[in-house]
């Protein structure tokens, strides 16, 4: 079966793809909903993150990897899919959707069913870590082993991986993203500072590292907890240092159970080949480093490793000898 289009649905990020263009929209996934009503999705939503109007909720519609709010991924994919109904249907487009391994049953067919309603032919899934592998380079349909390990925002996964076939995986539900929420409280508790989701993640960006720095700065605004006023504060790396150590314990603990599946064979593709990071929280200052010195395997990002999972979904599209990794 030829397949058309691609759909990944991220912690805050929905990306789509065709066979003929490869990727086609990355957007963030907010959706802002007022009595019910999705009033917006996209950038329209997230410019209402920490404004929205008295009334008007600001929510993802994936949390952890799971299905937060259906009604918002109903629209998303509706939106995504009907740009590819010809009039009168006469040709409709046969979808993809990636898999995180946290979907329920009934959740995978909330999706199909809103998909085959917005004029899709066939719905298929492919594994998301599977896709992530392959669209950070790695061969993934060769007889010998490989590990890629996905930092989203949302999940985290350890995935072993040979013959187009997950051997063993490990899954935390909630990745990078905490980051953002540790470093809201180590903000309010030792700057007196509350400030929002946005500035955290900007503050993430500036000063976040997983490994020990020199004490960098930068400005941060919000609200001023003792004055009750809007205030500028400095906050330092070392004050952001805390919010970090959760992720990269995690990440460790997750390579090292799934090596521990490894067969005799398998260990030694692992050894050789190392392990591939991808996903958006992969960009963490030092990560491959600090992974690396604790696990003994050779931790490498990927290129673009946010881009990693759809760009596996344009190559499934496209390349036939993939198409037996979509189950439908």
């Amino acid at each position: 079966m030829q397949w058309d289009i691609g759909l990944d649905f991220g912690e805050t990020g929905v990306r789509l793809a065709s066979r003929q263009k490869g990727v086609v929209l990355c957007s963030p996934s907010w959706g802002a909903i007022r009595e019910g009503e999705i009033i917006a999705i996209g950038d329209a939503a997230l410019d209402m993150l920490g404004r929205n109007p008295r009334g008007v909720t600001v929510e993802k519609p994936v949390s952890s990897g799971m299905i937060k709010n259906p009604r918002l991924i109903g629209q998303w994919i509706s939106r995504m899919v009907e740009p590819f109904v010809t009039a009168g249907r006469l040709v409709r487009p046969n979808l993809v959707l990636s898999d995180t391994g946290l979907y329920t049953k009934s959740e995978k067919e909330l999706m199909e069913t809103a998909a085959l309603e917005s004029g899709a032919q066939t719905v298929g899934w492919a594994e998301a870590d599977i896709l992530t592998a392959i669209g950070a380079g790695c061969p993934v349909m060769k007889p010998k082993g490989r590990m890629i390990v996905s930092v989203g925002a949302g999940v985290l996964s350890a995935c072993l991986i040979s013959y187009g076939r997950i051997i063993h995986a490990e899954r935390l539900p909630w990745g990078a993203e905490r980051i953002n929420h540790d470093i809201i409280h180590q903000v309010r508790s030792q700057a007196a500072l509350s400030i929002g989701p946005r500035t955290a993640e900007q503050i993430k960006l500036g000063l976040a590292s997983a490994l020990p720095t020199a004490d960098i700065r930068m400005d941060a605004a919000g609200l001023d907890l003792k004055g009750g006023f809007p205030a500028e504060k400095e906050i330092s790396a070392a004050m952001v240092r805390p919010a970090v150590q959760p992720l990269t314990d995690a990440i460790t603990t997750l390579i090292l159970c799934c090596a521990e599946q490894a067969t005799e064979e398998l260990s030694a593709d692992l050894h050789d080949e190392g392990v591939t990071l991808a996903g958006g929280g992969a960009m963490l200052s030092g990560l491959d480093h600090i992974l690396t010195e604790r696990t003994g395997l050779t931790c490498r990002m990927a290129e673009t490793p946010e881009l990693a999972t759809i760009k596996g979904l344009v190559k499934v599209l496209q390349d036939s000898s993939l198409h037996d990794l979509v189950r439908h």
